[in-house]
């Protein structure tokens, strides 16, 4: 094997291996697909605990395009489950790559972590990302959103 390949696997293990900080890897994550949000509106990061809390805040951010009726959520046990949500914007020029962790650090306290694509195109991408993890309270997620280190 030559140089440059191991080089060029060892740059796409880092990008593409899921992020390991401090604290335990927190395995019990769901993605969660949820559409026709205007991502123009949103904050950068949601935490909720209840469907009727999510509807309430996301009805102010429906999408205009007449294709979307209600925000719809999937099916969720929010008597288990919390929903998180981060809101990624980019200028990279590229596809939209992205990774994702949560780590649990002490007895409860969650870290959401994020890395992502960035450049220095004219277009900003925009892209929420939502998940289900077991049940936490708000005050104990915490969120480490950035783009890739070069």
């Amino acid at each position: 094997m030559s140089v440059i390949t191991v080089n060029i696997t060892l740059l796409l293990a880092l990008l593409f291996s899921p992020l390991q900080e401090d604290g335990i890897l927190l395995t019990d994550v769901e993605e969660v697909t949820i559409g026709c949000l205007n991502l123009d509106k949103l904050d950068m990061h949601y935490v909720f605990n209840s469907a009727a809390e999510f509807t309430r805040a996301m009805s102010e951010f429906r999408s205009p395009n007449l294709n979307c009726g209600k925000t719809q959520i999937a099916a969720i046990d929010f008597s288990k489950r919390t929903l998180v949500g981060v809101k990624l914007e980019s200028g990279s020029c590229m596809t939209f790559n992205h990774s994702s962790s949560f780590h649990l650090e002490g007895q409860k306290k969650i870290i959401c972590q994020v890395r992502f694509d960035d450049g220095n195109c004219f277009v900003l991408r925009q892209k929420i990302l939502w998940w289900s993890i077991p049940k936490t309270a708000k005050e104990d997620v915490s969120f480490d959103v950035r783009p890739y280190e070069n």
